[in-house]
């Protein structure tokens, strides 16, 4: 079956408070038809800064038309990432009936930055916020995401001093009653010696612009 994959770049944490990555994503075919994706994250955690370089080939949400494009993050009505912590997310969809999307096999999907509660510190071992994912693809493709085991899981490392950590936790979520989904996790940032836990788990997600 045909893969459609979500990954993450090396996220960076810059001056101990901000943290910043791109989503990306890859498939074994360049054309596909469909992808939905919402990121959920606690706001008491993380707040939003701001969401840059959007794929905007075929993208339906959020509307490029709009005057305040992209846009923020709204409520995660209806816990749809099974996650009671988290309380907002950012929604992303593309679609062609052509089903040519996006044209190629690898692609940048968004950059996204947030910033920690003042006073908090990225670096501090107690400090553990988790970011969710939710997807939806292409009728007839398989979904992955880091920390199944096929994608290698990314190393921080730390704007300032240009050095990555290598230290990585999995921590598999369980499966048996979410079907046909992929619930993975993927542990992305912490200090120099625990990583924040990033759970990325895929499940069937009703977009609605």
């Amino acid at each position: 079956m045909p893969i459609q994959k979500i990954t993450l770049s090396e996220p960076l944490i810059i001056n101990n408070n901000t943290l910043k990555f791109t989503i990306q994503y890859e498939s074994d075919t360049p054309e596909v038809a469909y992808l939905g994706l919402a990121l959920h994250y606690n706001s008491t955690q993380l707040e939003l800064v701001k969401v840059e370089d959007i794929l905007l080939k075929d993208l339906r949400f959020p509307n490029p038309n709009s005057p305040n494009f992209p846009g923020g993050s709204r409520l995660d009505e209806g816990n749809k990432d099974n996650d009671e912590s988290t309380d907002q997310l950012f929604l992303t969809s593309w679609s062609t009936p052509a089903q040519t999307w996006p044209g190629q096999n690898k692609i940048n999907l968004y950059t996204i930055t947030f910033k920690v509660p003042e006073g908090r510190n990225i670096n501090d071992p107690n400090f553990n916020p988790t970011i969710n994912f939710t997807a939806q693809g292409s009728q007839g493709f398989t979904l992955e995401f880091p920390g199944d085991g096929n994608i290698p899981a990314p190393k921080i490392q730390k704007e300032s001093q240009n050095q990555s950590l290598n230290k990585v936790i999995e921590k598999p979520v369980n499966q048996d009653n979410i079907s046909p989904v992929h619930n993975n996790s993927l542990p992305v940032l912490s200090d120099l010696s625990t990583m924040l836990t990033l759970i990325i788990s895929a499940a069937l997600l009703i977009l609605i612009p």
